[in-house]
C-alpha cells in the first residue's frame, strides 16, 4: 500500500543556531521561494548564542520568521534566561519551545520525540537531562497499545556509538551519551536527528529488529547538523519530505534500502532496577521450593519478561 501524496510534509531540521538567526531564516526564505512552502522547521542543539541582536527584530515582530518553527532547550546555564521553565511555549510569532523532554504531535499527524539539554548523568537541572528524565520519556512514548515507533527523534546530543557498523566518522563527538542510545533504541525513530558538535554527519539507515528473528520493522537514519553559517559550510540545514508513520502500510514502511545496517546500540539489561527484579524473583522461587538445578533457568525466564515490561 503506497503512502497518500496529500499526506507528506516538508520538513526542515536545523543544526545549532547560535543567535545566527538571519543566516538561517535567509536561507530558508530562498529555499521556499524555489520550493514552495515547507511545512516545520526543527532546531537541535544551542538556538540562541552570546549575541541577541538578531533576535530582537523577530521577539518584536518587526521581522518575520518564514517557517513554523519547534526548538529544544538550552545546554548551557548562561541562556536559560531566554526559555521558560515550566514547559515550552511560544518564544515569539512563528517560534515554540518545546519544552524539556516530550512527545510532540503535530495537526498532521508527525510523531515527534525530544529531548533538551546535555547528559547530567544523576544530575537534573535546567541545561542537563538525568537517566530518569529519559526512562520518563520512554515510558511515555512506548505506553500505547499501537506503538510501533516514531517519525523523529530530537536530541542536542548525540547517542553513543552511532557510527557502528556504519558511515565512517571523521570526526568524534566530545560527548556522545549512553541514555540517548537506549532511547533511541527503545522508541525506533525513523529519523534522529542531534546536534551541539559542529559536526555534519549522516549516517546510513540501521534495521530495529534483528534479521530472520522477531518480528521485522522499519529503519532509523541518524543526522547530525553542523552549525549554523559555520565557516567550513558545513551541512546544518536538512529538508525532506515525510508522511507520518500512521498513514504508511506495514509493506512501504518495512521497505530496507540496500544499505541498511544492524543496530548500532546495544540493549542495557543490567540496570539497578533489572538486577533487584531478579533477586526478587529468585527469592519468590525458593519460597516456591523449586530444586536448586531449576531455580536458576525459570528465575531468569521470568527475568527477561519482567525486565522487558519494566523498560516500558
Amino acid at each position: 500500500m503506497m503512502a497518500e501524496p496529500e499526506r507528506s510534509l516538508k520538513v526542515f531540521v536545523s543544526g545549532d543556531v547560535n543567535g545566527k538567526f538571519n543566516s538561517l531564516f535567509s536561507r530558508i526564505s530562498s529555499i521556499q521561494k524555489k520550493m514552495g512552502k515547507f511545512d516545520l522547521l526543527f532546531c537541535v542543539g544551542s538556538f540562541f548564542g552570546n549575541d541577541m541582536s538578531q533576535w530582537v527584530p523577530y521577539k518584536d515582530g518587526e521581522k518575520e520568521v518564514p517557517v513554523e518553527t519547534y526548538i529544544l532547550g538550552c545546554n548551557d546555564d548562561e541562556y536559560a534566561q531566554h526559555f521558560m521553565e515550566d514547559g515550552g511555549g511560544e518564544l515569539c510569532s512563528n517560534v515554540t519551545y518545546l519544552g524539556k523532554s516530550g512527545l510532540f504531535t503535530s495537526t498532521s499527524g508527525l510523531t515527534v520525540g525530544y529531548l533538551s539539554g546535555r547528559d547530567g548523568g544523576d544530575k537534573d537541572d535546567f541545561s542537563h537531562f538525568s537517566k530518569a528524565d529519559v526512562d520518563a520519556l520512554k515510558r511515555k512514548i512506548l505506553n500505547t497499545s499501537t506503538f510501533k515507533g516514531i517519525d523523529i527523534l530530537l536530541t542536542s546530543v548525540w547517542p553513543k556509538d552511532v557510527n557502528k557498523y556504519g558511515t565512517e566518522l571523521k570526526q568524534q563527538p566530545t560527548c556522545a551519551s549512553e541514555s540517548v542510545a537506549q532511547l533511541a533504541l527503545a522508541v525506533k525513530p525513523r529519523y534522529h536527528f542531534s546536534g551541539l558538535e559542529g559536526i555534519s554527519y549522516e549516517r546510513n539507515p540501521y534495521r530495529n529488529h534483528k534479521l530472520l528473528t522477531g518480528q521485522q520493522s522499519h529503519v532509523s537514519r541518524f543526522v547530525a547538523l553542523a552549525h549554523a553559517g559555520n565557516k567550513d559550510k558545513l551541512k546544518y540545514l536538512y529538508a525532506f519530505n515525510i508522511v507520518p508513520l500512521k498513514y504508511i502500510g506495514a509493506d512501504e514502511l518495512h521497505k530496507q534500502p540496500v544499505d541498511t545496517t544492524e543496530c548500532p546500540y546495544i540493549l542495557q539489561w543490567y540496570n539497578v532496577e533489572s538486577i533487584q527484579i531478579f533477586q526478587f524473583i529468585l527469592v519468590a522461587c525458593v519460597s516456591q521450593g523449586y530444586e536448586s538445578r531449576h531455580m536458576t533457568l525459570l528465575a531468569s525466564q521470568k527475568f527477561v519478561i519482567a525486565v522487558r515490561i519494566s523498560l516500558i
